[in-house]
Parts: C-alpha cells; structure tokens; sequence
C-alpha cells in the first residue's frame, strides 16, 4: 500500500531551471547575452554540477556559465531572467491539493540553494510538501542511489510503500531499482489516469 508519495521539482510540479522545454528562459537569454541554445547546454553542464550539490553561490553559478558560454558578464541580470521565467504546473499543483489529505506528500530535488529557498517563497512549497530532500542540502544529486535513501530515512518507511514522480526516465530508473513505485511524468493528465491504475484515490 503506497503511503507516500514523492515529487520531483523541475518539469512536473514547477518549470525546469534550464531546459530547451522552458523557451521563453532560453529565448531571454539568448536575446540579452547573445548566446545559442548550444553555448548554454555547454555551459550549463559546466557550472550546474557544483551549483545544485550547494558547492558555489548563485553568483559563481552565473559568472561561471557566462564566460563559458561566451556571453556578456551581467549577473544580476541572469538572476533576474531565469527568476522571471519561473512557474509552476497548476495541474499538478491541484492533484497535489487533493493528494495530501491521505498521502503523505514529499519532495526529491536537484536544485542549488538560492533557488530552492526562492522557489519556497514564490510558490509556498512549505504549504504542500512535509519536507523536502534536496541536492545542495545533502550534496548528493539524483544520479546516485544515496538522495533517494536519504528521503526513505526521513519518511521512516519501506521504499514499497513509496511512489516516485519524475519527468526524468534515469531517475525513475534508479528509483525503482531500490524498490519505490514509479510514475514517468508527462503531464497532469496522465498523472491522474497513471494514479488512477495504481489504485491511488485522491477525489
């Protein structure tokens, strides 16, 4: 029986922090430092490693992904971009609302701890989720096995009482090697009728 259920952050519950899928971030950037889609992959898997296990500050994020990239140096103003371009899934903010009120509802993310601690405010995180396990808190990422038993720790319970939600099949890969039930995210809708199936009712 599932009594947990645990959310990732970026591409089902809120928008990805960099991904070609978040085209209006991609564009801004592109138009304000002059930089291509290219330049910013490049870029991004330079200075994300150290950023999202909480090793450098947000201002060493962006100075490092834009002389990388090749663009204009303008930190505040990066800052200023990626946190315009932030939102969050209204469909799987409502499934969530309706989920809490007989699961227990908790978040595994890779993100840095500027944007973690903005995205709290912006989208009252606290008010959805009993806890989050993020990377640059326990400066481990979802590529390895040791996050998500951190999070199993924290919930006190067997990872087949647990359902994980990713839109990120490496992740649900590793998941359900260590025994969580999964959910390949692809949108609300389908989150309903993937809940649905696994017998999970939220009405």
């Amino acid at each position: 029986m599932i009594k947990a259920i645990v959310f990732d952050f970026g591409g089902v519950v809120l928008s990805n922090d960099w991904d070609p899928e978040n085209k209006n971030f991609v564009n801004d950037l592109k138009k304000n430092f002059g930089i291509s889609p290219e330049d910013m992959k490049r870029a991004w898997g330079l200075a994300w490693p150290d950023f999202m296990k909480g090793k450098i500050s947000e201002d060493k994020f962006w100075l490092v992904y834009l002389k990388t990239a090749g663009g204009k140096i303008d930190v505040e103003k990066a800052k200023e971009i990626y946190r315009k371009h932030q939102t969050a899934d209204k469909g799987t903010i409502k499934i969530i609302e309706k989920l809490k009120s007989r699961y227990r509802i908790v978040a595994l993310t890779n993100i840095s701890k500027e944007w973690l601690e903005y995205k709290k405010k912006k989208f009252d995180l606290d008010r959805y989720f009993e806890f989050i396990v993020s990377s640059c808190y326990e400066e481990s990422s979802k590529s390895g096995e040791e996050i998500y038993k951190k999070t199993l720790e924290r919930l006190a319970l067997p990872a087949e009482e647990c359902l994980f939600i990713d839109d990120r099949e490496r992740n649900i890969l590793i998941a359900k090697k260590l025994g969580f039930k999964t959910i390949l995210f692809r949108g609300a809708k389908e989150l309903e009728r993937k809940l649905k199936e696994l017998g999970i009712n939220y009405s």
